[in-house]
């Protein structure tokens, strides 16, 4: 089970706390700190990834390309930075990421090209951590 969704409360991690949710998605560099401080064991986590990718959709259904109010920017470094901090917060462990880059896509090109970019954003990551960015 994955508890996924911007703004979650207190009350929300709580409620995956005792029905056991096995990860929890990561939404923005702020939930890091506070999902950590509510994990009284080890919790798996993924990153919610802007890969900045266009799914040549709908405005209004895109959600792949920069300047989104939810996930983790590869262009700004905050995927990066969010990396860092997950494997510096004992408690958590990185499982992951997650990256949607809209609704109603029809062209497996954009899907191709997100592939690239998290696939490229792990290399990198793996080369610059002395540990393994994902561990299970």
């Amino acid at each position: 089970m994955i508890l996924h969704g911007n703004a979650k409360t207190p009350a929300d991690l709580a409620f995956a706390r005792d029905y056991g949710v096995g990860r929890i998605v990561i939404d923005s560099l702020g939930e890091i700190a506070r999902i950590a401080a509510e994990a009284p064991e080890p919790q798996r986590v993924l990153l919610r990834i802007v890969p900045g990718v266009d799914a040549h959709t709908h405005a209004a259904l895109t959600t792949g390309t920069e300047h989104q109010k939810f996930g983790l920017s590869l262009a700004t470094g905050d995927a990066a930075e969010a990396v860092r901090r997950v494997l510096g917060q004992k408690p958590l462990t990185l499982s992951g990421v997650h990256a949607h880059i809209g609704s109603q896509v029809s062209r497996f090109g954009a899907y191709e090209q997100e592939i690239r970019q998290l696939v490229a954003f792990f290399w990198r990551a793996s080369t610059t951590n002395t540990e393994s960015p994902c561990r299970n």
